[in-house]
């Protein structure tokens, strides 16, 4: 082979890796694309599927919300919700309320004013309730979602409004045996909804 020949072989070659490399790049690029609108579908398919009490396509909607926008703080907020139905149904799964409070996690990394997040972490931990840290913790969440968070996430599902939360505090505080804040939520739960059961239930254990 001429020695002109053997550079343009070599030219050849390289021009043909540098396609290929352009394809294999572009490829990657419009897998890797986020689908804000698609996520947003999904996302708004989850809450219609979880209102329903269709919470394993719940589920579903949700985890392909956040796989197509990672971003979306409310899709892993859903999907927290969801598997914390899912594992009650009809006993209390552990494992699956830890996957919860690890979503719920995620949606407060992504959006630490998702204050329905909050309030999804605060159950995970009276729920799962290794220590008495754990309550601790939840009645923490609370008191950020109520003062901190954005207040347009609160009372769209499952609790429909803040004596549930008052409630929830109330338990906690009856389990770090501290009676006299218990009282103190126990009223303020009274004061919005007199006929509260949770509050109803711990007074007759006090």
């Amino acid at each position: 082979m001429k020695k002109w020949e053997s550079v343009l072989c070599r030219e050849a070659y390289l021009l043909l890796f540098i396609i290929i490399a352009l394809i294999l790049i572009e490829g990657c690029t419009e897998e890797s694309k986020v689908d804000t609108s698609a996520a947003q579908r999904n996302l708004q398919l989850g809450w219609k599927q979880y209102n329903a009490g269709k919470y394993t396509e719940a589920v579903l909607s949700f985890e392909r919300s956040t796989n197509l926008d990672e971003s979306i703080s409310d899709a892993y907020n859903g999907l927290g919700w969801a598997k914390l139905s899912t594992s009650q149904n009809p006993v209390l799964n552990l494992s699956v309320v830890e996957e919860a409070m690890a979503d719920f996690s995620e949606a407060i990394k992504r959006d630490d004013k998702n204050a329905d997040a909050w309030v999804g972490l605060a159950n995970t931990l009276f729920l799962r309730r290794l220590n008495q840290s754990d309550f601790e913790k939840a009645i923490k969440a609370i008191d950020i979602a109520m003062q901190q968070a954005n207040q347009e996430y609160l009372y769209r599902h499952d609790y429909q409004s803040e004596a549930e939360l008052h409630a929830l505090k109330s338990a906690c505080y009856f389990y770090l045996n501290d009676k006299s804040s218990a009282k103190a939520e126990m009223n303020a739960t009274l004061k919005i909804k007199p006929q509260n059961q949770t509050v109803v239930a711990l007074r007759q254990l006090m």
